[in-house]
């Protein structure tokens, strides 16, 4: 990263939202299917999961709005590792795209018609019609693309952390440094 580069307000909060966001449904999801055996709780942690999910799917287009109108800070750094990068970006991108969307697509074809209220308020309309096959599909895909965000997460954070020295992790996490 150029020396003093840093990524924007916006930048910033769009990256530390929708982290949280999506770490918050992913360990949600593995604490209610695996740990949970309450069932009122389980539903409970089902429907935050879903709120969880709608707010990365907007998170995830405010931060491709953003980058749109905001280039990032020039890394300094060598080829392989910006390829890495890019490459990681890209897949985190479109599994945060389409995960949301895999789970939405699913609770709609659901044969079980539980409506879903973001917050508790605002309900998620259908987008696919009642069916067990696509549903029992769908369930599986937004499974094992929730394992695979997990992973690239982890090369995502790793690479992060390599970057401590650098500047480049301190230039997403904190804001600019006033001058003296």
């Amino acid at each position: 990263m150029s020396a003093g580069a840093r990524w924007s307000r916006a930048q910033r909060w769009s990256h530390q939202l929708s982290g949280a966001a999506i770490l918050a449904a992913l360990v949600g999801a593995i604490v209610m299917n695996r740990l949970v055996s309450d069932q009122g709780l389980r539903f409970m942690l089902y429907q935050v999961h879903k709120t969880l999910g709608i707010v990365a799917l907007v998170l995830v287009l405010w931060r491709i709005g953003v980058r749109m109108r905001m280039p990032l800070p020039t890394p300094i750094r060598p080829a392989w590792q910006n390829s890495l990068s890019v490459a990681t970006h890209r897949l985190l991108y479109v599994l945060i795209f389409i995960i949301p969307l895999t789970g939405w697509a699913m609770i709609s074809a659901s044969p079980l018609k539980i409506p879903t209220r973001i917050f508790g308020l605002v309900p998620l309309p259908d987008i696919l019609p009642t069916s067990l096959p696509l549903y029992l599909a769908l369930l599986k895909a937004h499974a094992w693309l929730g394992w695979a965000l997990g992973a690239v997460l982890v090369l995502h954070i790793t690479g992060a952390l390599a970057h401590v020295r650098d500047g480049t992790f301190a230039s997403i996490w904190r804001a600019p440094r006033p001058p003296v």
